[in-house]
C-alpha cells in the first residue's frame, strides 16, 4: 500500500493513552496522522519524507538525566523523519522551558542534516481537561508500576504490598473509565482549537512555509480531482471488473497519445502514462489553486517583495532553472527522445552515445563561442603590433609578433576548451518522433561552459543561443549551455544505436523555443539593403 503514503503529521509519544485524544482531534479535523511510541521495533523501516508537522513527547524514556533522555529522543527522531531543511515544524510536549533550548542544541549536534521549520514547546496538560489529564497520568503510572515491579520474594517481601496498591489503583481507574460516554468525553476532552491557534501563531511570521504548505495542499486536492474525473469517465458500468478494464483502456489511450504505438518497454510505457496524466492534473491544479483573501498576510508580504526583489543569487538561480527548464533522467534511464542533451567531458566516444556516430570536433563547435581574453602576454604582443611605428619595428618583426599573438591565443583557447564539454541536443520534431515511421535522430551541437568562463562566452552572434544558467546532474557549480546552429548532425535508426543515458532532457516549452530559433537560423535569407 505504498501508494497511500500521503500523511504529513506524526505524533510521537511513549504513552498511547496520552496521545490518543490528540490523534482523535486531528482525525476529526480531517488531518491524517501517524503514531509512533518510540520503541525500536515499531519505528518505520526508513525515515519518512513528506512529514510537515510533528507532535513530540521530549521524554520518550523515563530514566537518566535530562541530557541522556533528550539525546535518546533525538536518536528516535532521526529514525522517523528524513533529513530536510526547514520543511518540518515540531511541537514539543514539555513543562520545562529550558528543555527546548537543550533539545535544539542536541538536534544541531546529533542530527545536523535535519533543520526544523520551528520548535514550539508547550506543556501537554494545558490542552487537556484538568481532571482527565491527571486521571490518565495516574492510570498510566499504575499500569507501568504493575508491569515493572518484580514478583515479591523473601528478600523483598514489601513488594507484594506495592503490587497490591498498584493493582488497586489500576482497578479503580479502570472502573472510572467505564463510566458513561458523556463522562468519558468530558474527562478526555482535548483543546485542539487552542493548540491549532498556537501553531498558527508560531507560523505567522514564517510566510514562506505557509505559502509552501498551502500550495502543497492544492496539489493534493488537484491529484484527488484528477483521480475522481478518471474514475467517473470509466464508471459507466456497475461491474467492478468492467470498470477496471475501462481504466486500463483509458490509460493505454493516454500512453499512445503521449508516446505513440511504438512504445515497447515498461520504462517508456510508465513515463508516457505520466506525460498523459500530468496535463489533466495541471488543469485541476489551476482550478484548485487557492484564492487568498485580500487580508492574507503571507500573500501581502509576497506581493510587497515582488515589487522590490532583486532576484536570486547565481547558485539558487541555476538550481531553479534546472527544475524549470530541464528534467533529470531517472537512474539508468536511456530512453531516446527529443530534448535529450548528451555530453562528453573528454574526447572519448563510447558506444551508445550520439558522439560516436557524429563527427563532432570540440574546437570547431566552440569556435566563435569561447573567446580568449587578453592576458599580459597577449597584451604585450598587441602593443608591439599596434605601436610598430613608434617602436620602429620592421615588417617582419610585426608579422612575427602577430604569429606569436595568434599562437598564444590558440593556447588560451585550448586551455579554456579543456574545461568545457561538448554536447549534442536532440531536436527532432515531436510529430516525427511520435509517428516513428522514419525517425532519424537530429542533433545540434552545443558547448557546456563552466561559470568561471562565463565572461569568455561570445553569444551575440545570430548563430548562437545561450540557455539560462543551470546546475547539471553530477557536476559541481553553475553551467552555461550555448547552442551553435552551424553544426547539425543526423543519426539513422537512433532508437537502436543511442543507448547512453542523456545528461538532462530539455522540457517541451524550451525545446519548442530552441526548435523555432533553429528553424529561423536554417532559413535566414541573404538580402540587399540600401
Amino acid at each position: 500500500m505504498n501508494f497511500l503514503q500521503t500523511t504529513r503529521v506524526a505524533v510521537i509519544d511513549d504513552e498511547l493513552a496520552e496521545a490518543e485524544p490528540l490523534l482523535c482531534s486531528i482525525s476529526k479535523s480531517g488531518i491524517g496522522a501517524l503514531y509512533f511510541n518510540g520503541i525500536g521495533e515499531q519505528l518505520p523501516a526508513k525515515p519518512l519524507s513528506g512529514l510537515r508537522l510533528l507532535f513530540l513527547d521530549l521524554h520518550l524514556v523515563n530514566s537518566g538525566d535530562a541530557h541522556g533522555i533528550l539525546s535518546t529522543t533525538v536518536g528516535i527522531l532521526s529514525h522517523i523523519v528524513s533529513p530536510s531543511k526547514g520543511e518540518v515544524g515540531i511541537v514539543c510536549w514539555t513543562k520545562h522551558a529550558e528543555e527546548q533550548k537543550q533539545f535544539e542544541d542536541l538536534l544541531k549536534e546529533r542530527y545536523s542534516a535535519f533543520q526544523p521549520a520551528f520548535v514550539l514547546a508547550v506543556p501537554k496538560r494545558e490542552f487537556f481537561a484538568e481532571f482527565g489529564y491527571y486521571l490518565d497520568k495516574i492510570r498510566v503510572e499504575a499500569e507501568r508500576l504493575c508491569k515493572t515491579l518484580p514478583p515479591p520474594s523473601t528478600e523483598n517481601p514489601h513488594l507484594g504490598t506495592a503490587i497490591e496498591v498498584a493493582n488497586a489503583i489500576r482497578n479503580i481507574i479502570n472502573e472510572a473509565f467505564g463510566a458513561s460516554e458523556k463522562e468519558k468525553e468530558r474527562r478526555n476532552k482535548f483543546n485542539f482549537a487552542e493548540l491549532n491557534a498556537r501553531v498558527d501563531a508560531v507560523l505567522a511570521p514564517k510566510n514562506g512555509s505557509k505559502l509552501m504548505w498551502t500550495w502543497e495542499q492544492s496539489v493534493h486536492e488537484a491529484a484527488g480531482g484528477t483521480t475522481t474525473l478518471l474514475h467517473t469517465v470509466c464508471g459507466d458500468a456497475n461491474d467492478a471488473d468492467v470498470h477496471q478494464k475501462n481504466m486500463m483502456s483509458l490509460f493505454a489511450s493516454l500512453v499512445i497519445g503521449a508516446g505513440g504505438r511504438a512504445v515497447n518497454d515498461i520504462a517508456t510505457c510508465a513515463s508516457s502514462l505520466s506525460e498523459g496524466l500530468n496535463p489533466i492534473h495541471s488543469d485541476f491544479l489551476d482550478q484548485y489553486a487557492r484564492m487568498p483573501s485580500a487580508s492574507d498576510p503571507a500573500f501581502e508580504a509576497l506581493l510587497a517583495l515582488v515589487q522590490t526583489t532583486q532576484g536570486l543569487s547565481g547558485d539558487k538561480q541555476s538550481q531553479i532553472n534546472a527544475a524549470l527548464l530541464t528534467a533529470k533522467p531517472a537512474a539508468g534511464a536511456n530512453r531516446f527522445e527529443p530534448g535529450n542533451l548528451y555530453s562528453l567531458a573528454n574526447g572519448a566516444s563510447p558506444d551508445g552515445t550520439p558522439h560516436n556516430y557524429c563527427n563532432v570536433d570540440k574546437s570547431q563547435v566552440a569556435h566563435g563561442i569561447i573567446i580568449p581574453k587578453y592576458d599580459e602576454t597577449a597584451s604585450n604582443f598587441r602593443k608591439r603590433i599596434d605601436g610598430r611605428a613608434k617602436l620602429g619595428l620592421k615588417e617582419e618583426e610585426v608579422v612575427a609578433a602577430k604569429e606569436q599573438l595568434n599562437a598564444h591565443l590558440n593556447d588560451l583557447f585550448k586551455t579554456m576548451g579543456d574545461q568545457c564539454e561538448i554536447g549534442l541536443l536532440e531536436i527532432t520534431p515531436a510529430c516525427d518522433f511520435a509517428n516513428k515511421s522514419y525517425a532519424p535522430g537530429r542533433f545540434i551541437g552545443c558547448v557546456l561552459v563552466p561559470d568561471a568562463l562565463k565572461n569568455n562566452i561570445e553569444d551575440k552572434g545570430d548563430f548562437t543561443m545561450r540557455l539560462k544558467p543551470l546546475s547539471l546532474p553530477g557536476k559541481t557549480g553553475i553551467w552555461h549551455v550555448v547552442l551553435n546552429s552551424r553544426f547539425v548532425f543526423g543519426v539513422s535508426n537512433p532508437h537502436s544505436l543511442i543507448k547512453a543515458p542523456p545528461l538532462i532532457r530539455i522540457r517541451l516549452p524550451l525545446l519548442i523555443d530552441i526548435q523555432a530559433w533553429f528553424a529561423a537560423q536554417s532559413a535566414r535569407p541573404g538580402h540587399i539593403a540600401v
